[in-house]
């Protein structure tokens, strides 16, 4: 059974939890990983100092890199569903309404269209064509109608355009949006809440001095705690061995409460 495609948004939305909690788990393994590999290293008494400092660095490097890489890895996946989520979701909204009605209704819903702009264009008293305006749009709940309705309402208002009350100038506006709010069906609605969030597609894991941050900072140092969120700069330093030293200064081998739930 083909699945529509806000079955599919719904998944790839699912999929971007999933990652979420992805990401969680690789922090929490590198975390507890890398502080028993120091643990060890400095219960290591056959190490000089200027030994445990050797090898201090080449655990965080190999866990700066193995972290980083499995961020990137996910950043690569949430960009892609986030992609996904962003496409399908823009043609949903865009989607023209479907009709589920007979073709007598839909042609007698015509008719009162035409009707309504010819009686409006006619009027003689503004306030009252107004007012037949109103009263058509607040009848015609139906989505479809309803995007008729909207798709239409410049040819509707065309002879009202230019009045100067500010009063009358409210109402068309409140009626205008009347019937767009009544075109939005549930699936339509559901996919500009998607469309929203795709639209902040950046995948953040930590911020700097939350709990998370100063736990990855105590094993993989500054630089690369910061890279969290966006590996793949600090993969290219690390790969040109560029990286800066200037974790050694944050006392990053110290043990601070880890609470894997933040």
């Amino acid at each position: 059974m083909t699945k529509t495609k806000i079955e599919l948004i719904n998944e790839y939305l699912e999929k971007i939890g999933t990652l979420k909690e992805k990401a969680r788990q690789l922090q929490l393994k590198t975390v507890t990983e890398a502080r028993e590999d120091y643990n060890k290293i400095k219960l290591n008494r056959l190490l000089s100092e200027e030994g445990k400092s050797i090898e201090r660095e080449q655990v965080r490097q190999f866990y700066a890199e193995t972290f980083l890489k499995g961020m990137q890895d996910i950043n690569t996946e949430y960009a892609r569903y986030i992609k996904f989520v962003k496409q399908m979701s823009q043609e949903v909204v865009a989607t023209p309404n479907a009709y589920s009605g007979t073709d007598a209704q839909k042609a007698s819903f015509e008719l009162s269209m035409r009707d309504l702009q010819t009686r409006v264009m006619l009027h003689h008293n503004l306030d009252e064509a107004v007012k037949l305006i109103e009263d058509f749009v607040r009848k015609q709940d139906d989505a479809y109608y309803a995007q008729q309705i909207a798709q239409q309402f410049p040819n509707l208002v065309s002879t009202l355009a230019s009045t100067t009350d500010p009063a009358l100038k409210q109402r068309l506006t409140h009626a205008y949006k009347t019937a767009q709010k009544n075109s939005v069906t549930e699936e339509k609605l559901a996919a500009q809440k998607a469309l929203e969030l795709s639209d902040q597609p950046d995948f953040v894991l930590t911020v700097a001095d939350a709990p998370s941050f100063v736990n990855l900072r105590s094993v993989l140092g500054r630089q690369a705690a910061q890279s969290a969120n966006e590996p793949a700069v600090h993969l290219e330093r690390m790969a040109l061995g560029k990286e800066s030293k200037e974790h050694y200064e944050y006392g990053e081998f110290e043990q601070p409460t880890f609470n894997e739930g933040q």
